[in-house]
């Protein structure tokens, strides 16, 4: 899923694409619609940033679903894929998902397909629920993965509270913990 102004966000995505291709398989982003969390006067001000960052995409992003306005119409219309991939920094942090939060944790994958998180983050100590997303329907989508890799030991925690155990809990060069 891409929409966002953080160049961090921009090139991780663009390193992760790159990685997974020189392996051999091809990558499709969902194009999920999160709108501009600024005020107006905050936006005119970023706007040469959204330039640059659309820019980039629009020449290195190359495979883009239709662009999906809700969590319900990708639920609804999602994409076909072997595996689903979700991850970086801030992925989990529902403060910054909001009413797209249901998305981030693979809500509309089946359960026959396979759940992948690279490099995930809650960007907090704990798992709360949102007026979007429960604190059991987070843990029940969690449970769904068939592998998790997280940024930090925060989130390993918050893993090993409700039942799930990181194969490998080392932390790697990028900080990621398997």
């Amino acid at each position: 899923m891409e929409n966002t102004l953080s160049y961090g966000a921009t090139l991780q995505t663009y390193a992760t694409i790159k990685a997974i291709e020189v392996l051999g398989h091809d990558v499709t982003l969902v194009n999920l619609n999160i709108p501009n969390p600024y005020g107006r006067i905050k936006a005119i001000l970023l706007f040469p940033k959204w330039v640059k960052t659309r820019l980039f995409r629009k020449k290195y992003f190359k495979n883009i679903t239709r662009k999906y306005n809700n969590s319900e119409a990708l639920r609804k219309d999602s994409p076909e894929a072997d595996l689903y991939m979700i991850g970086s920094d801030q992925t989990w942090n529902l403060d910054i998902s909001l009413d797209k939060a249901p998305s981030f944790f693979l809500n509309f994958v089946s359960d026959d397909n396979k759940k992948v998180a690279y490099a995930a983050s809650f960007g907090k100590n704990k798992l709360d629920g949102s007026k979007w997303i429960s604190k059991q329907e987070i843990e029940r989508l969690l449970k769904r993965f068939e592998y998790i890799g997280i940024r930090e030991g925060s989130g390993k925690e918050i893993l090993s509270s409700i039942g799930i155990v990181l194969l490998h809990a080392q932390s790697t060069l990028s900080g990621v913990l398997f």
